[in-house]
C-alpha cells in the first residue's frame, strides 16, 4: 500500500514536471486575477514587453496587448509564445482609452502560473464608481510568485530608508559638501541585501534584471542631484567635491549578463541618462551630441543593447526639442537600429524630421465645431501643443507667441493651438484666462483622449509646450525644437525668412 501511495505521489510529480517543462518550452503562462466582486470591471486589459526601452515611463511598446471577460470575480490570461523573461501591466479601459494600471510593468516568465489576488483596500469608492488606490498590495500566489515577493521587499526597503525625505539635502551637506554613505547609497545597499535573500528562489536572470533596477533607479537619482548641484552653486569647494565623489557612483555594467541589459525596463534609460549628464559635468562640448556619439561608437556596447539604448536616447524629448542636429542623428540611429527588433521604437520619431507629412487633424474649437487641416492648405501652420498647468507652456505664451501671433496677425502663416486637457468645460475656462492662448486664437482640443488622441501619438510628444512649423505643402519644416523657436526673436527670424522666400519650401511639390 505504501509503495503504491509513493508510486502516485512519483507520478503526480512527474506529470506535474511533464506539464510544467512544455508550458516553458512552448513559451506559454498564465495569469488568474481575482477582484472583490463589487469592484469587478466587465474586461481587464493585458499589455506584454518582450524588452522595454524606458522604463516606468509610458512610452513602451508592447508586443502582445490581450483582453480578458469577467468569469464571477475573476479574469484569466493565457500567454502563448512568450520569451523567457519580459514584462506585463494590466489595466482597465473608459471609452476605449487606458483608464488604470492595476497591475505596472512586473516580470513574467514562461512557465508561470499567477493567481493576482486584490483586495478590496485596493479600491475606493467615488462618485464614478471604484477607485483604485496604488498603495495597497497585491497578493501573488503560484507558481512564480516569488520573484514579486521578492521586488516587493526590495520596493519596501526604500520606504523604511525614508524615501519621503530623499531630496537634495540628503545628499549634500548644508555647505553643499558631498555626504559620504548618503541616503542613496544606502538603499542601495539594503536593497541588494534584500535581493541576495531571495537568489535560491528566483532564476539568475531575474536575479540580474532586479539588481539593474536597484542601480538604475539609485544611479538616475545621483546624477541628477549632482547636476542639480552643478549648476546651482559656485562654490569651490563644493565643485571639487562634486568632481571628486563624481566618478564614485558604482556603474552596473561588468557584473550584469548582456541578455538582462537587452531585456530590462532600466537598463537603457539609466545608459543613456548617465551618459548625457556625465557629459553635462564634464562640460566636454554638445553633451547630447557627445553622449550621442557615445552610444554609437561599436566598442562601447553589444549590438542589441547599443540598438536599445538609441532607442532610448531618442525618446528622451530634450533630444527632439533641443537638437539642432536631430534629422542627421536619426538617420545615423536608423542606420544602426537597422531591421531589428527595436526599429518599431525608433521609426515613430522619423514624423518629425523635416519634410514628413503633418498629421491631418480634425480637431474640436473652442465653439465647439470642428476643424480640419486641409482647411489652411496652402498656408504654413505653426502648432502649439500644452495643457492647462504647464508653467512652461505659459511662459512659452507669454514671453514667445503673445507677440508674434500679433506681428504676424494678416501674414501667409496661420497659428494654432492644440490641448491635451481632458475636461472641454475646463479648458474653455482656461482659454478664457488668457494664460496660455487668447480665446480669439485658433485653440483645439484632443476631444477629451488627451496624450492617447492620434494626433499626440503621431508626433510622439511627451514634453510640453511642444512647438512644430508646417510648410505650405503639408510637411513638417522643422522638428519641434524649442531650441530654434525658444525666443521671439529666433522664431521671427525663421517667419520672416519663411515669408520672404516663399518658393523655399521643403515639400514644394
Amino acid at each position: 500500500m505504501l509503495r503504491l501511495l509513493l508510486l502516485s505521489v512519483v507520478t503526480l510529480f512527474s506529470l506535474t514536471s511533464l506539464a510544467k517543462s512544455k508550458q516553458e518550452a512552448e513559451g506559454q503562462a498564465k495569469i488568474e486575477i481575482r477582484i472583490p466582486s463589487e469592484h469587478v470591471p466587465d474586461s481587464l486589459f493585458l499589455y506584454y514587453f518582450e524588452k522595454p526601452v524606458f522604463g516606468d515611463r509610458y512610452d513602451n511598446i508592447p508586443d502582445l496587448i490581450l483582453q480578458a471577460k469577467r468569469i464571477k470575480d475573476g479574469f484569466v490570461f493565457n500567454l502563448k509564445g512568450i520569451n523567457e523573461v519580459g514584462y506585463f501591466s494590466v489595466f482597465t479601459k473608459k471609452s476605449g482609452v487606458v483608464d488604470e494600471f492595476i497591475v505596472w510593468m512586473q516580470l513574467l516568465e514562461k512557465g508561470d502560473l499567477l493567481c493576482l489576488k486584490i483586495p478590496s483596500s485596493k479600491f475606493t469608492q467615488s462618485g464614478a464608481g471604484a477607485v483604485l488606490h496604488k498603495a495597497s498590495k497585491i497578493i501573488y500566489e503560484g507558481r512564480g510568485a516569488a520573484k514579486f515577493q521578492c521586488w516587493e521587499a526590495i520596493s519596501g526597503a526604500e520606504y523604511l530608508l525614508g524615501a519621503s525625505d530623499n531630496g537634495r539635502n540628503l545628499i549634500f551637506d548644508s555647505g553643499g559638501l558631498y555626504i559620504e554613505n548618503n541616503y542613496i547609497q544606502r538603499r542601495i545597499k539594503v536593497q541588494s541585501e534584500l535581493l541576495n535573500q531571495y537568489k535560491g528562489m528566483i532564476s539568475p536572470l531575474v536575479f540580474d534584471l532586479y539588481l539593474i533596477d536597484i542601480y538604475a533607479d539609485a544611479g538616475k537619482s545621483l546624477y541628477k542631484h549632482f547636476l542639480y548641484k552643478l549648476f546651482e552653486t559656485n562654490n569651490v569647494d563644493s565643485l571639487k567635491s562634486l568632481a571628486h565623489n563624481f566618478g564614485k557612483i558604482v556603474l552596473i555594467d561588468s557584473i550584469i549578463s548582456n541578455p538582462a541589459k537587452v531585456i530590462s525596463k532600466s537598463y537603457a534609460d539609466y545608459i543613456d541618462d548617465r551618459l548625457r549628464l556625465t557629459y553635462a559635468f564634464t562640460k566636454i562640448g554638445n553633451s547630447d551630441v557627445k553622449a550621442f556619439s557615445a552610444i554609437t561608437d561599436i566598442s562601447s556596447f553589444p549590438t542589441e543593447v547599443q540598438q536599445k539604448i538609441l532607442c532610448a536616447y531618442f525618446g528622451d524629448q530634450n533630444v527632439i526639442q533641443k537638437s539642432k542636429n536631430f534629422d542627421s542623428l536619426l538617420n545615423v540611429g536608423f542606420n544602426i537600429v537597422g531591421n531589428s527588433y527595436f526599429k518599431k521604437y525608433i521609426s515613430r520619431y522619423s514624423s518629425l524630421m523635416g519634410g514628413s507629412m503633418a498629421f491631418d487633424f480634425n480637431l474640436t474649437d473652442y465653439h465647439g465645431q470642428k476643424v480640419k487641416y486641409s482647411e489652411f492648405k496652402g498656408k504654413y501652420v505653426f502648432i502649439d501643443f500644452w495643457f492647462t498647468g504647464c508653467k512652461w507652456c505659459e511662459v512659452y505664451y507669454r514671453d514667445v507667441l503673445k507677440d508674434i501671433k500679433a506681428k504676424y496677425k494678416d501674414r501667409d502663416i496661420v497659428f494654432i493651438t492644440v490641448s491635451i486637457d481632458k475636461s472641454f468645460p475646463a479648458w474653455r475656462k482656461t482659454i478664457e484666462k488668457g494664460h496660455y492662448t487668447s480665446v480669439n486664437d485658433i485653440n483645439l482640443y484632443t476631444d477629451g483622449l488627451g496624450e492617447d488622441h492620434p494626433i499626440i501619438k503621431h508626433y510622439n510628444i511627451t514634453g510640453y509646450p511642444f512647438p512644430i512649423l508646417i510648410d505650405r505643402g503639408g510637411r513638417i519644416y522643422k522638428p519641434g525644437s524649442i531650441s530654434d523657436f525658444k525666443s521671439r526673436e529666433e522664431l521671427e527670424a525663421v517667419i520672416d525668412l519663411l515669408l520672404a522666400n516663399k518658393s523655399t519650401s521643403i515639400s514644394e511639390d
